[in-house]
């Protein structure tokens, strides 16, 4: 989870690292801050500045949604030669055996910064990345680019691989004007996983882009603040919050988040545990936007709900929308044709 860096911040953005045992439909899943994650994006982009990193740059094409290509180019500083189409079988997040990463008896390295390419479109370019990375990589992102619709996600400019975490991603703003967003992907996640990780953080691109959530300076935020401004009254967000949301449970989600990054033991589980039947997973009961995101991927990988408890109202509030419910078709026709 997000720490929100302006002093009247009531709400809390999208990372999705290190899941653990939980209670939910979801597990519990612990965010580093928001500026902790900036510093991982910053770490990157000074040690490609600095030539500390090697900058080869190696263009990554996924032609077709299931099929890793790569194209043919030299990398004489690493001597690999297996930059062909991945094996249709190939997951892209177990461990390889180039000996890549295997210091047995060196001192700890300090965090190396992720595998980091541009996107257009479909295509990757690498800006800095190994020869097993870029395949780790591409396989993540041949999934994404297979399940979501290229509209979803015409925002992001930048993806990256995380070959240190075991699970998880997150998305960040990375440019007001244009308009990019960054999506890191982490290693660890089966497809079954990896499938419900991306829509999670698919649900937060389209609902906090601009057309969503207002900037920061536009005035005082009547709605609900998130990093990236103030959710638009009358959009999905700011309706979202308003239906099923106090601003106290808000303040509480937000100290016991801020809690938690300072490693107390406070119980994030409280609020999902106080409520039952309010949301769809423990981890929902972090944020509104994460519950809004949480309430999209079940929106649009289960099968409609028929109850009347809090958490099946938050996904019927979804089916009202129609941008939303052809959204889902569309996801659900891409996971059908990948499968």
């Amino acid at each position: 989870m997000f720490k929100q860096t302006p002093p009247a911040v009531t709400g809390v953005t999208h990372t999705d690292f290190r899941p653990v045992p939980g209670s939910g439909h979801r597990p519990r899943i612990l965010r580093p801050t928001f500026a902790a994650v900036m510093a991982f994006i910053a770490l990157a982009t000074v040690l490609r500045l600095t030539g500390n990193v090697g900058t080869t740059a190696v263009p990554v094409v996924a032609v077709e949604p299931r099929v890793n290509a790569v194209d043919a180019a030299s990398d004489s500083d690493e001597g690999d030669s297996d930059e062909g189409d991945l094996d249709e079988g190939e997951s892209g997040v177990e461990g390889d055996s180039d000996g890549e990463g295997d210091t047995d008896g060196a001192p700890e390295a300090e965090e190396e910064p992720p595998a980091t390419f541009s996107v257009r479109g479909d295509r990757l370019t690498t800006i800095d990345a190994t020869a097993s990375e870029r395949r780790h990589a591409l396989a993540i992102w041949n999934r994404f680019v297979a399940i979501t619709p290229a509209r979803s996600r015409a925002l992001l400019t930048e993806f990256q691989f995380n070959p240190t975490e075991k699970g998880g991603a997150f998305v960040a703003r990375i440019s007001e004007t244009p308009e990019a967003w960054v999506l890191n992907v982490a290693a660890g996640n089966d497809t079954e996983d990896l499938d419900e990780l991306l829509v999670h953080e698919l649900g937060h691109l389209v609902t906090l882009h601009r057309g969503e959530v207002l900037p920061a300076t536009a005035g005082p935020c009547r709605t609900v603040t998130v990093y990236e401004g103030c959710a638009a009254p009358k959009r999905l967000l700011a309706e979202f919050a308003r239906r099923f949301w106090s601003a106290g449970e808000i303040a509480e989600a937000n100290q016991i988040a801020e809690n938690v990054q300072d490693g107390s033991e406070e119980d994030a589980g409280r609020i999902y545990r106080r409520n039952p039947g309010a949301f769809v997973s423990d981890y929902a009961a972090t944020s509104p936007v994460e519950d809004l995101a949480e309430t999209f991927a079940v929106f649009v990988l289960e099968s409609p709900p028929t109850g009347t408890t809090m958490a099946d109202r938050k996904v019927q509030m979804l089916a009202a929308y129609p941008d939303m419910v052809a959204l889902r078709a569309e996801i659900l026709g891409l996971l059908d044709a990948a499968a």
